[in-house]
């Protein structure tokens, strides 16, 4: 039929919100998709692994920080086609920013507000803490 089917990996979009602020980080120097990009988290689901288990791994992993997914608001395909990306609404529990710099090499809180889809609409303003 001439139709070629690939697997794609399954990938969390991980929106991490801290009342009003939401976390923007900007991805490490090499090896990681999108070097210098400005990008919420992800992170790829591994195998028997549940897409919320995946969020809380990735976001300690790449920023140290504890959250908590409460709403699974969506997919979509990556640019390319190769992943498909699961959208997460997350809420800030504690901890302080630490970057993992072979994936992340700055990460701010920006002002900026999340729709029920995902959606992320930013400010230019961003708090330091």
């Amino acid at each position: 039929n001439g139709v070629v089917m690939t697997a794609r990996s399954d990938v969390i979009v991980a929106v991490v919100m801290r009342g009003k602020w939401i976390l923007v980080i900007r991805r490490g120097p090499d090896d990681v998709p999108g070097p210098g990009y400005w990008a919420p988290l992800t992170g790829r689901v591994e195998l028997s692994e549940e897409q919320s288990s995946t969020v809380v791994r990735e976001v300690r992993e790449e920023v140290g920080l504890e959250v908590r997914p409460f709403d699974q608001s969506g997919g979509c395909a990556s640019d390319d086609g190769a992943d498909y990306l699961h959208w997460w609404l997350v809420e800030y529990v504690g901890g302080d920013v630490a970057l993992d710099p072979r994936e992340v090499s700055d990460a701010r809180w920006w002002f900026g507000l999340a729709n029920a889809h995902g959606k992320v609409i930013l400010s230019h303003e961003f708090d330091e803490g």
